[in-house]
């Protein structure tokens, strides 16, 4: 499993490459909702939306991140993906 945050999903998409990422990484594809906010637009169906269960950490939150990196730095460290 791979959690995404919002510039790669942004730039894949600038370039009409987006499946790419899904053709890399050949797992399911999870993203935050403040990344789905962020990305604006409607999300193929190999990309999940899973809301962190634990709260932002006050250490991720002091790095000055946005709401989508925080949120998926937060879900990725609950998941542990590979």
């Amino acid at each position: 499993m791979v959690v995404s945050n919002t510039r790669p999903l942004l730039a894949l998409t600038h370039l009409n490459e987006l499946h790419l990422l899904h053709q890399a990484v050949g797992s399911p594809i999870l993203i935050p909702p403040a990344v789905a906010r962020e990305f604006g637009r409607s999300l193929p169906d190999w990309i999940g939306i899973r809301t962190p269960n634990q709260p932002i950490g006050p250490q991720i939150l002091a790095a000055a991140l946005g709401d989508g990196e925080s949120e998926a730095l937060a879900l990725a460290l609950e998941l542990k993906p590979i």
